[in-house]
């Protein structure tokens, strides 16, 4: 088996996910991290002025180290990084699996791995919350995981080994801890034993909840769909004066009720201390959170209530070390001190409760006083407040749109492609940089925003997202001819057009009011009209825009939205009534070359199901239901089915409910009849979409008849049907042991014959007991290995080879953007 060097790059949508936090260096100028939810970890490279991914090296086969739950780095060794992650539950079998700490010595470049005794994921409700993963600065060695399923957890040799932590009054009372939580402060000041005396602890408040004065079980919690009952958190913040061997509440404000909330009360968010102060935020669910799993933080979608909290520590320490006289204990509690911005203009609401949480909070330590806070689903649109005199009072130095101070040089994120509206969201993290003032990062849920004069009376905001590639890609493809190179089809962003694959889109797939239309499961245009595209995707959160299907003439610059075939049968119309709704899967569409041809598979969340699949012979203005025959001749009435069109018959549609449940449409979609398959074909799911389609299938363009199936450890399949003799026969063409988890078809070779000779083959794929990218110019009877153990990109969706270009082919990634591959 040969190799081949390749170069891979991303085509580029800076930001476009979840910065959940940044962790400077405080001893290292420049040296400066941030974490995601799904994309992993990224370091700011000084030189080159852009982030620079810590995970490309992960595989398909653990992609852990791209859900990160909380960064750390070593304030004694500046190449020490450590990093909680993990995937929480195994992809295949979904049962639960413990975390890791990722352990680095280089600044990220290599990486010793550990167990952590608990599930971790960086995409759970609180992800933006911390910091979770905290060094002892006095014991380096030392570090606390204020873990969101096993509590406090402490290790004392840098992650090898593990403690429990219990917050309880009862030694190890695991059953009344409070298990899920937010964030653990471990203060300089006081040190004996080997660790750090004062710690103070963020948890969530729902072990100690309760209903009408009653106690409530998480699972309650979990479970509350009645509005009218009424759950309140307990307390969230705890202090410890004798490193975690007991434990009192931290003095905090107790809010009044939010009219129709489900769950009350205060979660502390996130904590800076400046040397004088610890500055905790809060923030609590809105009237309309979605209280999911613990439902807290932004991950709720709504939040008020929120609160900043000004703990004068240095002094309280100062004071107890003078008292302690060897006991243990805390004698007198800290003065909590309420420095909550207020007033209508900060996002007041005229009953006195604050409209929105809040996020982020920092100090720098060259500008005593200086704070930047920012609030976190504010409805009027996100705030960051700036304040010189430790937060008695405040300026607005970001305020939405409003102070005409926020400038995009990403083309998807501008307001006029926005509905008008500032997409800037979710700042549940601020970071001034410890070494200059005047720069400041801020995390949102499309990236990371910033300003280098954040002390100037004309500061000035903008996205800086250069390097950060952490969308999640569905499918991709690439047409014969025509401006566009590929056709992306994005999580969230929708899906975009590239006619140069190293600048960014001018904007993603929207309406003729540039209205974004989101999350694209597939799409499908003619191999003889490229310019005819049609596109399954989500309406937008807003309601601007609403799901179906999108047709463009133009290959993707415009579209419209085909009317929705209401009437045809009861199940189809509410199965259209979802899909109206925002965010709602559309399903999956198949074109035939004639442009005129259009079978729809209507999606019932992630599957698609047989009795919803219509057909259209006029383009898509008017639909009819598809009839299901099986193999004795009698009708199907129930099941599940993804359909293809064939690239050259226009009469000819395949479907796919499994790798054994194959039917044929000889009269472009009205009527499909099941083929018998031989034996040894095996049986795999095929009529899944959007992260649960775990096959890939393509059917050949400029042949008819044939398609080639990747089924993982059943390796990749060719099914060619013979229209002169109607029959199927079906070939596996990857070697027994061989998995292949992802797959797709490119261009020939330059000297093949067109007829004869296969198409290339791109896989991600387990060749030889070897995980990597390959490819196949001969039915995979031989392979060339196409990447280096540096080139992995995580989790892979889809996979397309060039249609143009020998050689080059497309990665559609869950973690790490869309990337082409090509030789050196």
């Amino acid at each position: 088996m040969k190799n081949i060097p390749y170069t891979y790059q991303n085509c580029p949508i800076p930001g476009g996910g979840y910065v959940t936090g940044f962790t400077y260096h405080p001893q290292a100028e420049g040296l400066v991290y941030l974490r995601t939810d799904i994309g992993g970890t990224y370091r700011w490279d000084r030189e080159k002025n852009r982030w620079v991914s810590l995970i490309d090296h992960v595989t398909m086969l653990d992609a852990s180290e791209a859900y990160v739950s909380g960064l750390a780095v070593c304030p004694e060794n500046p190449g020490r990084l450590y990093i909680a992650c993990g995937l929480a539950a195994d992809r295949e079998t979904g049962t639960e699996r413990n975390g890791i700490l990722a352990v680095s010595e280089d600044y990220g470049e290599t990486f010793s791995y550990y167990p952590l005794p608990c599930p971790v994921h960086g995409n759970w409700p609180g992800r933006g919350a911390g910091s979770r993963l905290v060094v002892d600065r006095n014991h380096p060695d030392v570090i606390y995981f204020a873990s969101q399923r096993a509590g406090l957890l402490r290790s004392l040799n840098r992650g090898q080994d593990w403690e429990s932590i219990s917050i309880a009054k009862g030694k190890n009372n695991r059953r009344n801890n409070e298990l899920n939580l937010a964030f653990i402060w471990v203060c300089p000041l006081i040190s004996a034993g080997g660790l750090s005396q004062l710690l103070v602890l963020s948890a969530d408040g729902l072990d100690n909840a309760s209903l009408d004065g009653m106690a409530a079980t998480r699972q309650d919690i979990m479970n509350c769909h009645d509005t009218e009952k009424v759950y309140r958190r307990g307390h969230s913040l705890y202090i410890s004066a004798d490193a975690g061997k007991s434990w009192e509440p931290l003095p905090m404000p107790i809010t009044n009720s939010v009219s129709g909330a489900k769950v009350n009360g205060l979660v502390g968010h996130r904590y800076d201390y400046d040397g004088r102060y610890l500055y905790v935020t809060l923030t609590g669910s809105g009237r309309s959170a979605t209280v999911n799993r613990w439902g807290y933080a932004c991950d709720s979608g709504d939040c008020c209530g929120g609160m900043v909290l000004r703990y004068p520590l240095a002094d309280w320490a100062q004071g107890l070390k003078t008292r302690r006289g060897g006991s243990s204990g805390i004698p007198l509690a800290p003065v909590c001190e309420n420095i909550t911005p207020t007033g209508t203009k900060h996002g007041y609401t005229k009953d006195g409760v604050n409209n929105a949480g809040f996020g982020g909070i920092s100090s720098c330590p060259l500008m005593p006083g200086l704070l930047a806070v920012s609030t976190i689903c504010e409805k009027r649109g996100d705030v960051v407040f700036i304040s010189r005199d430790y937060g008695d009072s405040y300026e607005v130095s970001l305020l939405d749109l409003d102070k005409d101070n926020l400038r995009f040089h990403t083309p998807y994120m501008k307001p006029e492609y926005n509905g008008g509206h500032s997409i800037v969201h979710w700042l549940s993290d601020i970071k001034i940089n410890p070494f200059d003032p005047d720069d400041v990062l801020a995390t949102t849920g499309t990236g990371v925003f910033g300003t280098r004069n954040f002390t100037a009376a004309a500061c000035v905001w903008e996205d800086r997202c250069a390097g950060v590639e952490e969308t999640v890609h569905l499918n991709v493809y690439s047409p014969p001819a025509g401006a566009a190179q590929v056709i992306d089809m994005v999580g969230d962003l929708g899906g975009f057009v590239f006619t140069d694959l190293n600048r960014p889109c001018e904007n993603s797939f929207a309406d003729r009011n540039h209205d974004r239309y989101i999350t694209c499961i597939n799409a499908d245009y003619s191999d003889f009209d490229p310019a005819c595209l049609i596109v399954t995707p989500r309406g937008n959160w807003t309601g601007q825009t609403t799901g179906g299907l999108i047709l463009s003439k133009d290959q993707g610059q415009t579209f419209t939205h085909l009317p929705l075939p209401y009437g045809i049968t009861p199940r189809i119309d509410a199965l259209l009534a979802g899909i109206s709704r925002p965010n709602v899967n559309s399903g999956w569409v198949a074109m035939g070359p004639d442009c005129r041809t259009i079978v729809w598979s209507l999606a019932e969340k992630r599957s698609l199901p047989l009795e919803a699949v219509v057909y259209s012979h006029d383009g898509g203005q008017t639909f009819a239901k598809c009839r299901f025959i099986d193999s004795f001749g009698q009708f199907i009435v129930s099941g599940y089915v993804k359909i293809f069109a064939d690239r050259v018959n226009a009469r000819l549609m395949y479907g796919f409910s499994s790798s054994r449940l194959f039917f044929i449409s000889r009269d472009s979609g009205k009527t499909f009849r099941q083929y018998p398959l031989p034996e040894n074909v095996p049986d795999f799911f095929l009529a899944a979409i959007d992260t649960s389609d775990a096959s890939s299938i393509w059917v050949e363009s400029g042949k008819e008849g044939v398609i080639y199936l990747s089924l993982l450890e059943h390796g990749i399949w060719k099914y060619v049907y013979d229209a002169a003799s109607d029959g199927v026969s079906c070939h596996r063409l990857t070697q027994a042991g061989d998995v292949c988890y992802k797959m797709g078809l490119g261009l020939l070779r330059p000297d093949a014959d067109y007829i004869r000779d296969a198409k290339a083959i791109y896989a991600a794929a387990v060749i030889r007991g070897e995980y990597g990218f390959y490819c196949s110019f001969d039915d995979c009877r031989t392979w060339t290995r196409i990447n280096s153990g540096k080139q992995m990109y995580g989790r892979i969706h889809a996979i397309a080879g060039d249609a143009r270009r020998f050689g080059r082919f497309y990665i559609a990634t869950g973690s790490r953007g869309l990337l082409y591959g090509e030789p050196a």
